[in-house]
C-alpha cells in the first residue's frame, strides 16, 4: 500500500491546507472545499472514498465549530497514517494475517484453517497459538466463519461450544479453474527507478504524460535494451510514452514474468520529493512523479 499522503491528489490537498495557516475553517466549510478540489470521479475511488470517509469524520466532530488549518492538516494526517497501519484502502474484501488486525474490527469476518497449533513444541508455545487465534476470532462485530479442512486437526474450534455454532461441510465448487493460474501484484516502489523522472523538463513530452495519467489508467510493461546491451522494463501509457521504469532489482523480478502480463493499470501516482533519499542529485527536479502499477500476471 502506498504511502497516502504522497497520493498526488492526496498530497496536493495537503499542501493546498498548508498554504492556509491561520486561516479558520469550519467542517461544513472543509467538506465543501474537499469536494470541490477532489471531484466526484476521484472521490469514488478507492482511496478517494478513505479521503471522503475522513473529511466526514472531521465534519461530524467539527460541526460549525472553526477550526484552524493547520490543526485540519494534523487530523488528515493522523488519519491517513491509521489507514497506512491498517494496510488497506477502500472497501473490499481484505486479506491479512492475525498478528496484523490486532485492535481493529471488521463486521464479517472469515477465519482460514490452518497450522495454528501444530507446530507448537511446548503448553506456552500452544497457549500463545491459542491467544492469537482468539485474536483473530475476536475481530468480528456482526458474524464470525471458522473454516476447517477435513484434515485439520484445528483443537480450538473443538473447544469453542455446539450451542453457540451453526455448522456445515461444503464442497468447494471452482467454475473457472483457468483463474487459479493468475496472480494480482503491486510493483512495488522499490522495484522502480525511483529518479527516473527526477530530470525531466517540465513541458517535455515524458513530463505532460505523467501529468495526465490518471488511476485505473492501462499501462504497459516493455523490455528496451539500451546501447550497451542492458535490458530496461518501462512503463508506458497507451501511445507508448515512457512514464517510469523498474530499477535493476525491479528488472531481475519481472524480466521472467513479462510475456505473462495479463493486463497493467495505475493503482495511483506516488509523489517523491528530492530531498526524500539519501544522495538524490540536488539538480533534479523538487519533487516529481511515480505511477504506482497493479499487474495481472499469469504464472503458469
Amino acid at each position: 500500500m502506498p504511502n497516502l499522503t504522497r497520493v498526488r491528489e492526496i498530497y496536493e490537498w495537503l499542501e493546498m491546507l498548508k498554504s492556509k495557516k491561520g486561516k479558520l475553517w469550519t467542517g461544513a466549510k472543509l467538506f465543501k472545499k474537499m469536494r470541490q478540489h477532489f471531484g466526484v470521479a476521484f472521490l469514488e475511488t478507492s482511496i478517494g472514498r478513505i479521503v471522503d470517509l475522513i473529511g466526514r469524520e472531521f465534519f461530524g466532530e467539527a460541526g460549525d465549530t472553526e477550526i484552524l488549518c493547520e490543526d485540519i492538516v494534523d487530523f488528515f494526517y493522523d488519519a491517513l497514517f491509521e489507514q497506512k497501519r491498517r494496510g488497506f484502502s477502500g472497501s473490499g474484501v481484505i486479506l491479512s494475517t492475525a498478528h496484523k488486525v490486532k485492535g481493529l474490527e471488521f463486521d464479517n469476518v472469515i477465519l482460514l484453517d490452518g497450522s495454528w497449533s501444530e507446530g507448537s513444541r511446548s503448553i506456552d508455545e500452544f497457549e500463545e497459538a491459542r491467544r492469537l487465534y482468539y485474536v483473530a476470532i475476536t475481530r468480528a462485530r456482526k458474524s464470525l466463519t471458522l473454516l476447517k479442512l477435513n484434515t485439520s486437526t484445528n483443537r480450538f474450534i473443538a473447544e469453542i461450544p455446539a450451542s453457540i455454532t451453526c455448522s456445515r461441510e461444503v464442497q468447494p465448487q471452482i467454475c473457472d479453474s483457468r483463474l487459479l493460474d493468475y496472480r494480482y501484484e503491486v510493483i512495488d516502489l522499490g522495484d522502480v527507478y525511483i529518479s527516473y523522472a527526477a530530470y525531466f523538463k517540465p513541458f517535455n513530452q515524458n513530463a505532460c504524460a505523467l501529468k495526465r495519467t490518471q488511476m485505473n489508467d492501462a499501462v504497459n510493461l516493455t523490455s528496451k535494451a539500451s546501447a550497451d546491451g542492458t535490458q530496461n522494463i518501462f512503463i508506458s501509457n497507451k501511445y507508448n510514452v515512457e512514464l517510469a521504469r523498474l530499477s535493476k532489482q525491479g528488472v531481475a523480478k519481472w524480466m521472467p514474468r513479462l510475456s505473462h502480463v495479463s493486463q497493467a493499470r495505475v493503482s495511483c501516482l506516488h509523489t517523491r520529493h528530492r530531498d526524500d533519499g539519501n544522495g538524490d542529485n540536488p539538480r533534479a527536479n523538487e519533487t516529481w512523479l511515480i505511477p504506482v502499477v497493479e499487474v495481472l500476471w499469469k504464472s503458469s
